[in-house]
């Protein structure tokens, strides 16, 4: 992948970032600094970067899809109040998939888990 100002600029968007983002959070941070790629250009450069395993595809329920860097596998707690994202590793997760899936003959080949729920401050 060709290492352009565009994708320079990406790159560090995500390694500020603490939380998974939209295209829309993208563009909004993009106008910031004076830069108006079109929507198309974002989402091809995204797709990119996500073949390349620079990021990583995030689906939100009430925010559709988003990306963040490519780290270790993890999932999210997502507060349905005030959107704080959290990130939530599961130790096992292989024997957690065994147990739901039960005796089912069927192999996963992918999974994606978001949580929604209250974080502890707007649950008060």
């Amino acid at each position: 992948m060709k290492n352009t100002k565009f994708t320079q600029e990406l790159r560090g968007i995500f390694a500020a970032s603490a939380k998974p983002l939209t295209v829309a959070d993208i563009l909004g941070i993009l106008r910031l600094k004076k830069l108006r790629p079109n929507k198309t250009t974002i989402y091809r450069q995204l797709e990119k970067m996500t073949r390349a395993k620079d990021l990583e595809h995030v689906h939100f329920e009430s925010r559709g899809l988003g990306y963040e860097k490519a780290r270790e596998h993890h999932h999210h707690l997502i507060c349905n109040s005030c959107e704080k994202i959290e990130d939530l590793v599961i130790k096992d997760e292989q024997k957690m998939f065994d147990r739901l899936l039960g005796r089912k003959e069927f192999k996963a080949q992918e999974h994606h888990l978001e949580i929604f729920g209250l974080c502890m401050a707007c649950s008060r």
